[in-house]
Order: structure tokens, then C-alpha cells, then sequence
């Protein structure tokens, strides 16, 4: 597995939302609002959380987040 960090924090952690959207879809014709604004910025969110993990740019804002909170 080349980015085990994709499949296990993208891929596994937003797989059951995407079967509760199908589920949704398949069953009632459309898609839950809540499922489709709340559910997309999970997934948004945490496939940028995997891609920016631990790059320069992320070591940066981190250093700079535990400075003002440390």
C-alpha cells in the first residue's frame, strides 16, 4: 500500500458516510441535506487533513499555532 495515510484517514474514516449517502440515494430518491453539505466538508476536510500532513507548509502553521498557544 503506497499512502496508507490516504486510505486509512480518507478512504476508511468517510466510507460510512458515503454508504449513508448511497443508502439515501437508493432508497429515498435523494440525498439528506444534512449528508450532502455536512457530509461533503467532512469528506473535504479530512482529505485535505491527509494530503497536508506533516508537508513544509503544515510544519509552519503548526509551529507558528503552538507558539501562540504553548
Amino acid at each position: 500500500m503506497p499512502r496508507p495515510d490516504l486510505w486509512f484517514g480518507v478512504v476508511c474514516a468517510d466510507s460510512l458516510t458515503l454508504l449513508a449517502m448511497l443508502r439515501d440515494r437508493l432508497v429515498l430518491g435523494r440525498v439528506h441535506p444534512v449528508y450532502l453539505w455536512v457530509g461533503t466538508a467532512v469528506i473535504a476536510e479530512t482529505a485535505t487533513e491527509a494530503l497536508l500532513f506533516d508537508s513544509a507548509g503544515w510544519r509552519v502553521v503548526a509551529g507558528w499555532v503552538w507558539a501562540v498557544l504553548g
